[in-house]
């Protein structure tokens, strides 16, 4: 296949907005491109797993935030527990 044909075929999966499609004849065609455009193809797929990496230790990093959050807010709500219990305790041995 041309390289007027690769770039026509891959174009029309853009034009579509079919980008599972884009990425399909990419993987299955990057042998055919030449060595630059290859390179950057493959570039671009590892740029974009690195990111897609980073934001799922980002999410994660946030979820922990927020849990730790929590368990601060959950040990005042106990010690305010506890500290009833313990006047409760008082006033019933009055």
């Amino acid at each position: 296949m041309t390289a007027t044909e690769l770039y026509n075929q891959f174009k029309a999966f853009v034009d579509a907005g079919d980008e599972k499609g884009a990425r399909a004849f990419l993987a299955e065609h990057i042998n055919e491109f030449p060595e630059d455009i290859r390179d950057n193809i493959a570039f671009a797929f590892f740029e974009e797993a690195v990111q897609n990496d980073t934001e799922g230790i980002v999410e994660n990093a946030q979820i922990q935030q927020e849990g730790a959050h929590l368990l601060e807010e959950l040990d005042k709500v106990e010690a305010m527990l506890e500290d009833a219990k313990k006047a409760t305790e008082i006033k019933d041995t009055m």
